[in-house]
């Protein structure tokens, strides 16, 4: 691995801390009392108040809200993965007729914000007396994540050699025996790649589960995190301690994956 000279040493390390300067400052003002944050928020720090998170757990009912949160996280994840990975299998090793054309219309969601589809979306899901459950959200999550999922698998897949396929159906495995045990692994930086663009996109997702959801014990994170914003006023050491306890999955997620998410993106998976 090629070293670092002292300039761009300097150079990464000035950045790295005005990069991090702000979740530092968003740390240290949780863990001061309400009045300090009001009188002076810039200066250093007197008291140090950990109570904060304590508080802000039991009031916004956080123990519930991530509950919820994972729970229709991992579903959406799960299944995005699960059709995505079909899908881009029979798209990429599969020729027949049509093939392109169906891919196309998948990737082209990619194209489509977001916030133009909520209210027939909505509609949808009343008409399936399905809006303040959450299985509306994990739906949504669903469809909104798998063009993006479709997209890089199917990269991923062409780039896979065929004799692979061959060797495997000749030795007797079936399509479903192949994916499962000679293309997942193959893609598992893929996988993994969509898995935490996925996690992070559906944890800290607020407009769908504000719209679809009015009952307090369905909520989400995002959503709980709002509750703490009032209309006279704010209560900003909870809030601020609140949003640290609901960023710390998605930074542990990550450190998790952070291997797996390197490879993807330089490549590792396409060299054999």
């Amino acid at each position: 691995m090629k070293k670092l000279g002292p300039i761009r040493g300097a150079i990464l390390a000035i950045w790295f801390l005005i990069a991090l300067a702000p979740t530092l400052w968003v740390v240290v003002l949780s863990l001061r009392p309400e009045s300090a944050i009001l009188t002076d928020a810039a200066g250093l720090p007197r008291v140090l108040s950990p109570s904060n998170y304590v508080q802000a757990w039991n009031e916004s009912d956080a123990a519930q809200l991530f509950f919820n949160t994972i729970l229709v996280t991992a579903g959406a994840v799960a299944l995005v993965l699960i059709a995505s990975a079909l899908f881009s299998f029979a798209i990429s090793r599969i020729r027949f007729r049509g093939s392109r054309v169906i891919y196309l219309s998948v990737v082209a969601g990619l194209a489509i914000p977001g916030q133009i589809i909520v209210l027939p979306l909505y509609l949808l899901m009343r008409d399936l007396h399905l809006v303040n459950t959450l299985w509306s959200i994990v739906l949504i999550y669903t469809a909104t994540g798998i063009p993006f999922a479709v997209f890089l698998m199917t990269t991923f897949m062409e780039n896979l050699p065929t004799a692979l396929d061959e060797a495997a159906l000749i030795d007797g495995a079936s399509r479903l025996q192949l994916v499962r045990y000679v293309v997942a692994p193959l893609i598992r930086p893929a996988l993994a790649i969509v898995a935490v663009f996925n996690i992070i996109n559906d944890w800290n997702n607020f407009l769908i589960p504000l719209v679809f959801l009015q009952d307090p014990h369905e909520m989400t994170v995002s959503v709980g995190v709002f509750s703490f914003v009032g209309q006279y006023g704010t209560t900003w050491n909870l809030l601020l301690a609140l949003l640290i306890i609901v960023s710390a999955p998605l930074v542990l997620v990550f450190i998790v994956m952070a291997e797996q998410f390197k490879k993807a993106l330089l490549g590792g998976a396409l060299k054999f």
